[in-house]
């Protein structure tokens, strides 16, 4: 979690206790998108939210899957997909879209920082559930 959809960098810290090492805390920075076991080239994503990087992979492995098994001289190997992706959380980011259904959202609250942030989970969730219908 923490990552940025968009950069796709995450930061992070965790803590190592114990008599050798004394509550120690480390923090990290790093790219945070690889694929098998590569960096993905910032070229290949720039301007991309995390979303839409992971269903463009999960399509292309689909449709290389349907390939093979219209192939005749291919053997159909069993495969299994588990999908997750980093929306819904924290950054709150999401592509603008000036047909979303959450643009709708009104503020129902004198908290605007709230508010805001309830467009943008809308929006994050919007992505995600247009994804399952490509």
């Amino acid at each position: 979690g923490g990552g940025d959809h968009f950069a796709h960098l995450s930061t992070g810290s965790f803590e190592m206790r114990g008599p050798e090492y004394k509550s120690t805390k480390y923090l990290y920075t790093g790219y945070n998108l690889v694929h098998n076991d590569e960096p993905v080239p910032d070229e290949e994503v720039e301007g991309m939210h995390s979303t839409d990087i992971y269903t463009g992979k999960a399509l292309e492995f689909l449709d290389a899957a349907a390939a093979a098994i219209r192939d005749p001289k291919t053997e159909a190997q069993p495969w299994f997909m588990y999908l997750a992706y980093q929306a819904i959380h924290s950054p709150m980011q999401t592509v603008s879209n000036e047909d979303s259904s959450c643009n709708s959202i009104q503020r129902k609250t004198k908290d605007r920082a709230f508010a805001s942030m309830r467009k943008k989970l809308c929006g994050m969730l919007e992505m995600v559930d247009d994804s399952a219908h490509k």
